[in-house]
């Protein structure tokens, strides 16, 4: 499968961007709301349709002949599907084979069984669909200065930004958050080494490891048009499962910190503060506001 290595350091806090209306909601009824793919602005987020295949076939034949014939003539011992065992038992009944004679038989095999592993990529797909139609996510960002997060999800700089984090000796979940991979197109479930270590008997696909990484790839991809928002997510959860989203409670002690937008009205930002000063007393407030002379902004303390 392709993916992202890059490994990213989770941050102390995630931001939750919001309008006036929504924050005040949110600190009275200490909920934060988790959506499911119909209620997410992407109409593709959570629609991931996979490719079988991304790269180039015939370098992904050699490596399968390559690690193939290594498990046959007892280079190696891996034998983790029935493809490695189908070759360990070759092995047994005909141990005289030649390298040549080999690829020449095992060559052909490869190209049926790619032809026939394509066939069933649609219904893989309309499974795993099936599957995550009606899970929740929560979506967050790591940054609380945000251009396009605050215009597009905090009312053009007159809502709010709240700070949420873990709390010891609670189970929060924001420990669970990871971070979206941003791609130009959809994830592919194997890549040239990949495919081979299928073909050959690397790689169990019923395995709960497997399964894992292919449960991410759905759930953590978005097109990069959306690279911007920055976004870590939490899921899946909910347990209303043909709800668009649902709302969750929060350990008051999560929320960390509130961040008034620089366009906020005088009376929206001290019905807010009052409110949350009242519930949250552990809580620190923050304005935003744009720097001097600069198209980027910045936090203070009120």
């Amino acid at each position: 499968m392709n993916e992202d290595n890059t490994q990213k350091t989770q941050p102390e806090f995630f931001y939750k961007y919001m309008t006036a209306d929504t924050a005040e909601k949110v600190l009275k009824n200490r909920t934060l709301r988790w959506s499911a793919h119909k209620a997410l602005k992407d109409p593709m987020d959570l629609r991931v349709q996979f490719n079988f295949f991304e790269g180039d076939i015939e370098k992904a034949k050699e490596l399968y002949l390559e690690k193939s014939w290594d498990m046959f003539s007892q280079k190696e011992e891996v034998s983790f599907n029935r493809a490695g065992c189908a070759l360990k038992i070759l092995e047994l009944f005909k141990p005289e084979m030649t390298r040549e004679e080999f690829t020449d038989n095992f060559a052909m095999g490869f190209d049926e069984a790619y032809a026939a592993h394509q066939n069933i990529i649609r219904k893989f797909n309309e499974e795993i669909l099936a599957v995550f139609t009606d899970c929740k996510i929560l979506c967050l960002c790591e940054n609380p200065l945000n251009i396009e997060m605050w215009k597009n999800y905090a009312e053009s700089h007159s809502g709010v930004v709240m700070a949420f984090g873990n709390v010891p000796n609670i189970d929060s979940p924001y420990k669970l958050a990871e971070p979206i991979r941003y791609s130009k197109t959809i994830p592919s479930l194997f890549d040239e080494e990949s495919l081979s270590d299928l073909m050959s008997g690397r790689i169990d696909i019923s395995s709960t490891a497997y399964k894992e990484r292919i449960m991410k790839a759905f759930l953590l991809t978005k097109g990069d048009a959306f690279s911007y928002e920055q976004e870590w997510r939490i899921a899946p959860g909910g347990r209303e499962h043909k709800a668009a989203y649902e709302d969750i409670h929060f350990d008051k002690r999560e929320l960390k910190k509130i961040i008034f937008g620089c366009k906020m009205s005088a009376d929206k930002r001290d019905n807010l503060h009052k409110i949350a000063a009242n519930l949250y007393p552990h809580v620190e407030f923050y304005e935003a506001s744009f720097k001097e002379h600069s198209f980027e902004m910045e936090i203070h303390p009120l």
